[in-house]
């Protein structure tokens, strides 16, 4: 059984490669290895928040409860619905789902950027892979270009948590490449840097 798993992920990991060399038009091509951590560590984060706030919820309807009193809304309209306090809960409800929703929505848009996109080097250009819906949209980008200002952040506690990052602004374009280890892409980064 274990042979044929490691036959099938030899293939497919061939096939990947044969696919990208089709991409970039040559064999030789390095390719950032990615490190995901980071999107687990903020998707852990949202999560716990979300259900740290989930157990809040009776603050936000005693608000609810005090805003329409403070309008004077119950004597106003003379509804005695609105002098039932379990009314309240089901817009605080409400309003924790449409504010979850779009805290996700703001994350998945972050995760995106970095979980959707490779990064690949050759000789003399930077190829950028993003994942779109319906596909993906590959940009390459020319090493020699003058307009080109690469940064390279980078530090020990970087280099130990997986957060090194490659910047590249082309005139008023800011492409951020996705966290990853500096240890398992030297090769990368000395060609960034020129060094050989």
């Amino acid at each position: 059984m274990l042979k044929i798993i490691s036959q099938w992920s030899a293939a497919l990991a061939e096939r990947k490669k044969s696919r990208i060399s089709s991409w970039l038009g040559t064999k030789f091509y390095d390719e950032i290895k990615t490190n995901p951590l980071p999107g687990f560590f903020w998707i852990g984060i949202v999560l716990a928040f979300l259900l740290w706030l989930s157990s809040q919820i009776h603050y936000l309807s005693g608000f609810l409860e005090w805003f329409v009193y403070l309008l004077e809304i119950p004597k106003v309209l003379k509804l005695p619905i609105l002098e039932n306090k379990d009314i309240y809960r089901y817009p605080a409800v409400l309003i924790y789902l449409y504010l979850s929703f779009a805290l996700l929505w703001d994350i998945s848009m972050r995760l995106q950027k970095s979980w959707g996109r490779s990064i690949y080097f050759t000789s003399d250009c930077l190829y950028i892979k993003t994942n779109e819906v319906l596909g993906f949209q590959l940009e390459k980008i020319t090493l020699r270009n003058q307009n080109i200002v690469w940064k390279l952040r980078r530090g020990f506690v970087r280099d130990k948590l997986g957060l090194v990052q490659f910047q590249i602004r082309i005139d008023n374009t800011l492409i951020e490449s996705p966290y990853f280890f500096g240890s398992k892409n030297i090769s990368i980064i000395n060609k960034f840097l020129n060094r050989d």
